[in-house]
């Protein structure tokens, strides 16, 4: 015959026993929300992937050697490493005035997420000593004399190959093909 007190005393064991298991089981999980949390947090924060970047002062120039003067739309510069656009500028539209030439300065930010293929490659081309880089500038011109408006659209592309040493960068050649349609 069981003694109620032995059932008693093996209820409250059992209880026990479910009480620390419980505990362990929550302690457990909270340690694993906490360590999840931080795996996040230095995901998301501190273990960033590594971002360049890199801004170019360009000088550019509008010539116009005509008799009238003109005016100009905005233009576009573009940087092209390996056929792909990696930077861009746009410069404001304005007006020239007759046999003048317009300077203005512009900043072109590269881009090096759309460097095409892995860094690399880039990198393999640092290394090799030099680099070609291609510049495409489009920019729309009217000339107005009297009731005679003509509009023309002018590109100019430029490979420029940048030669790398140790302590100095040098323009190795470059090379300049134009249109106007």
């Amino acid at each position: 015959m069981l003694d109620a007190g032995a059932v008693n005393g093996d209820l409250l064991a059992d209880s026990k026993s479910r009480r620390r298991r419980r505990c362990c089981l929550l302690c457990c999980v909270a340690m694993l929300l906490v360590v999840a949390i931080l795996m996040t947090v230095l995901a998301l924060i501190v273990l960033k992937s590594v971002s360049l970047s890199l801004t170019l002062g360009v000088a550019a120039s509008l010539e116009n050697p005509n008799y009238a003067s003109a005016k100009f739309n905005a233009a576009t510069i573009g940087l092209r490493y390996c056929g792909r656009e990696v930077g861009v500028a746009y410069g404001p539209p304005g007006s020239v005035g007759t046999r003048s030439t317009l300077d203005f300065n512009l900043t072109l930010d590269v881009m090096f997420d759309r460097m095409p293929g892995s860094e690399a490659d880039l990198l393999a081309d640092v290394i090799a000593g030099s680099i070609v880089l291609t510049t495409v500038t489009v920019v729309g011109v009217r000339v107005k004399v009297g009731f005679i408006n003509q509009h023309v659209d002018a590109m100019v592309s430029c490979n420029v190959t940048l030669s790398f040493a140790v302590t100095t960068l040098s323009v190795a050649g470059q090379t300049y093909d134009s249109r106007i349609w």
